[in-house]
């Protein structure tokens, strides 16, 4: 969880459709080019993309991020698999300071926090307890 004040952090800031997003550099385990990845590589890809509601037809998927689970570098669940998000294009490994998402983001439990990078654009910060339950919760559908 992020303090009640503002906290900086260095996270992967990426574009799905339109948005802006990123996930703090300490979850990813690697970033691969969709076309080298293989599919038979870390389980199933996660559709981040439907999750959000962006339509299929805004998105050009170029990249895949590996996350490992939030609550532990060394012990995961489901065997250890990372999480595979397919995005549309890395901006880069960058600090945020980072703000808790206030209460209409919360609802969405998605989001963790609100970051404002160098330039001053914004990003939401994936909550990356919540992006894994949502995966286990796609495993079972």
């Amino acid at each position: 969880r992020l303090p009640l004040s503002l906290s900086i952090l260095y996270a992967i800031v990426f574009r799905i459709g339109p948005y802006t997003l990123s996930v703090p550099t300490s979850h990813v385990v690697s970033i691969e080019r969709l076309k080298t990845a293989a599919p038979e590589q870390g389980g199933a890809l996660y559709d981040l993309g439907d999750r959000l509601g962006i339509h299929p037809n805004t998105r050009n998927p170029t990249h895949i991020l590996k996350l490992r689970h939030p609550s532990s570098t060394n012990h995961a669940p489901s065997g250890g698999i990372p999480n595979r998000f397919s995005v549309d294009g890395i901006i880069g490994n960058m600090p945020l300071m980072v703000m808790p998402s206030g209460e209409l983001l919360a609802r969405t439990r998605s989001f963790a926090g609100v970051g404002v990078m160098e330039n001053g654009d914004l990003s939401i910060l994936l909550d990356m307890e919540k992006a894994w339950e949502l995966r286990e919760i796609q495993k079972k559908a």
